[in-house]
């Protein structure tokens, strides 16, 4: 059963020279969209940021599991420690509100 899910990434510390070889070891774990990526320097430090790219857990996954197999990827591309964190969010779980509107609301505005 595969569970949809956000994630968004962002990478402190790394070697500036590796950026490209974390961003495609990122794309083997999880699909994004190349314009949501921005490389910056942060307090004197590189960062990487990708924006909230949808896709899905599969084969019982957990978020866990996935965040510890990119950071190993990022991690790996970046020939030794960064900082890496992940932002989570399952699409299935997400509260939400239904809001509606039908005849009265038409009513209303055209009385």
């Amino acid at each position: 059963m595969s569970r949809s899910y956000g994630m968004s990434l962002k990478v402190k510390g790394h070697r500036y020279k590796k950026s490209k070889a974390i961003l495609e070891a990122y794309s083997d774990v999880w699909d994004y969209d190349v314009y949501d990526v921005r490389i910056y320097k942060q307090d004197y430090k590189d960062v990487i940021t990708v924006s909230e790219s949808r896709d899905s857990l599969c084969g019982g996954e957990s978020e866990d599991e996935f965040v510890d197999r990119a950071a190993e990827a990022i991690m790996k591309a970046n020939g030794g420690p960064c900082k890496v964190e992940i932002t989570a969010t399952c699409y299935e779980n997400i509260p939400c509100e239904i809001h509606d509107r039908g005849q009265e609301f038409w009513d209303e505005l055209t009385s």
